[in-house]
């Protein structure tokens, strides 16, 4: 049944077109375009048109935007009249179809037969186009967007100020010209400026697609920038301060031991700005190196090998030298318990997850280590970058569906990116936090590189203060291989770790903390028609539909 109905709607419309080219046929359309000194052309069309049955007249339209070479350009096609063969005027309107400018010539309350003669003028500017070693002009005669047959067309080009060189015509799929003229001409071409101006009006979508993240950036600029002292001691606090510049060069401070009164966790939130899955899983090793609780490795026998399974327990021990936020992770991962498995934690866990984070921002605001909480500030600028985006959106989709290029609205869509970026900076740190940045980061380079094995001396009493620290920085298997090389033994905390494997069996445990920690029920983890190349007509490899001018026409 469906195939019949399709069958019969393609048969519909095929005689539908059949029959309305037969309502009429154009004889001859004739077109002489004389090149203006100012690089404008007036076109003057004779189309000789033979209506079948009784209509109003005919409409013409012509492209008035095209994509030229990656870019918008806007010809400012304007009608300046309709006469028939005697120089008698016809009545016409005009307006925008799509990307062209259409004239509908007749009258409504009026109908003619068999053939009519109709002059139609018009005025294209900025079609004439530069290239090394002549000017051009490429145009599209006829179009081929019209509903019935052209059986004849010829073109004339006048050209008084420009000596014509050559002459390529082009006839299928529709008739197009293409005049090399003398760059030794009198034509007076726009000046560096009015092409500037002219090119900017025209692409404005370009601009427009990048206002979001352009003001993102000024906002960035004047709220997101880092505050620091103005002397270059990082260990002192309450002197006069300053924007960190752009491009200051930054020394490596020499940092080789934990940074007084910062935690595993802050050491990862303020080196980065945002708290990740690392971070959480050093605050849980930090609770152990403050003694309370310990991680205990046991293997468990599976069908095929082994399996490690880790088990946190629980110290008694007073909490009152805690930051609230460690409480509450201490709190939720013994909930009515002194002993939990890592894998017990999966699905029950991510509860608490926003809260702790909550508190951790929280906490890192009263210190005034960022000039506000970094999950407020980051929520605020995202919901101003989106009230931004959408303001632009409309006016955006506008313009491609007006040009049809849609380069601005990609170029819209990947600016997302460079933005998440900068909101993900905007969390501004005190000149005391960025203080405590650099010396994060001179830690992590020399936990890293592994020179503290030279610096430091008591290295089996430094472990266990270092082991949280660098599962927060990224650097923990680097810190493990010195281990294993100086065969210093796990932290007393981190029970069943063997000296010889301690990268792989810390490894397994802070991965499958990671899973535990974030694993939910549901998967969910924690964690954001005119167009032409612009190719010179002679270098096109010929055949006709290029260049300017073209669209097509009807009757009515």
């Amino acid at each position: 049944m469906f195939k019949k109905i399709l069958i019969g709607l393609i048969i519909f419309f095929l005689l539908a077109k059949t029959a309305t080219a037969a309502d009429y046929t154009i004889d001859n359309f004739k077109s002489v375009i004389e090149i203006n000194q100012d690089t404008s052309i007036i076109v003057t069309e004779t189309i000789e048109a033979n209506f079948k049955i009784p209509k109003h007249g005919i409409f013409r339209y012509v492209p008035e935007i095209y994509s030229v070479r990656g870019k918008t350009l806007k010809t400012r096609m304007k009608y300046l009249s309709v006469t028939d063969e005697s120089g008698k005027k016809i009545n016409f309107t005009t307006s925008m179809f799509n990307q062209s400018v259409e004239a509908k010539i007749g009258d409504a309350d009026k109908t003619l037969t068999g053939k009519q003669t109709y002059v139609i003028k018009y005025q294209v500017k900025d079609v004439l186009q530069r290239y090394a070693d002549y000017d051009e002009l490429y145009w599209n005669v006829t179009g081929h967007e019209w509903d019935t047959t052209i059986a004849k067309a010829a073109a004339e080009v006048i050209s008084p100020y420009a000596k014509i060189l050559k002459r390529q015509d082009y006839t299928e799929p529709e008739m197009t010209i293409v005049v090399a003229l003398d760059k030794n001409s009198e034509l007076i071409w726009p000046t560096k400026i009015e092409t500037a101006i002219k090119t900017t009006t025209d692409n404005f979508g370009y601009p427009l697609a990048l206002v979001p993240l352009f003001i993102m950036t000024i906002f960035w600029w004047k709220k997101g920038r880092d505050k620091r002292y103005l002397t270059d001691n990082l260990y002192v606090k309450d002197h006069p301060t300053k924007t960190v510049p752009l491009f200051e060069h930054k020394f490596l401070p020499s940092v080789y031991s934990p940074i007084d009164n910062v935690t595993a966790g802050e050491a990862g939130i303020i080196i980065d700005q945002k708290m990740d899955t690392k971070d959480l899983i050093a605050e849980i090793l930090e609770l152990g190196r403050l003694g309370f609780l310990t991680i205990k490795r046991e293997e468990k026998k599976k069908f095929l090998g082994k399996e490690a399974e880790y088990i946190l327990t629980k110290k008694n021990k007073e909490t009152g030298q805690l930051r609230d936020y460690q409480k509450y992770l201490l709190e939720k991962l013994f909930i009515n318990k002194e002993e939990v498995k890592l894998s017990e934690l999966k699905n029950k866990f991510y509860l608490y997850l926003e809260e702790f984070r909550k508190k951790t921002y929280q906490h890192l605001s009263d210190e005034k280590i960022f000039d506000g909480n970094p999950q407020k500030v980051t929520g605020k600028w995202t919901g101003i970058y989106a009230a931004i985006m959408a303001v632009i959106f409309l006016p955006l989709l506008i313009n491609a569906s007006i040009t049809l290029n849609y380069i601005p609205v990609a170029i819209y869509i990947l600016g997302i990116f460079p933005a998440a970026l900068i909101i993900k900076n905007m969390p501004a740190r005190t000149a005391w936090g960025y203080s405590l940045y650099r010396q994060i980061e001179g830690l992590k380079w020399f936990l890293g590189k592994g020179k503290w094995r030279e610096e430091i001396s008591e290295k089996n009493l430094f472990l266990g203060e270092m082991l949280p620290l660098a599962v927060a920085l990224g650097v923990v298997n680097k810190l493990a291989k010195d281990m294993k090389d100086l065969g210093v033994p796990p932290p007393n905390y981190c029970q069943g770790f063997v000296a010889t494997s301690w990268a792989r069996d810390f490894n397994a445990f802070s991965m499958q903390g990671a899973v535990a920690v974030t694993s939910s029920p549901s998967g969910v983890k924690w964690t954001g028609s005119a167009s032409w190349s612009g190719h010179s007509g002679f270098s096109s490899g010929g055949g006709g539909g290029g260049g300017f001018g073209g669209g097509g026409g009807g009757s009515w």
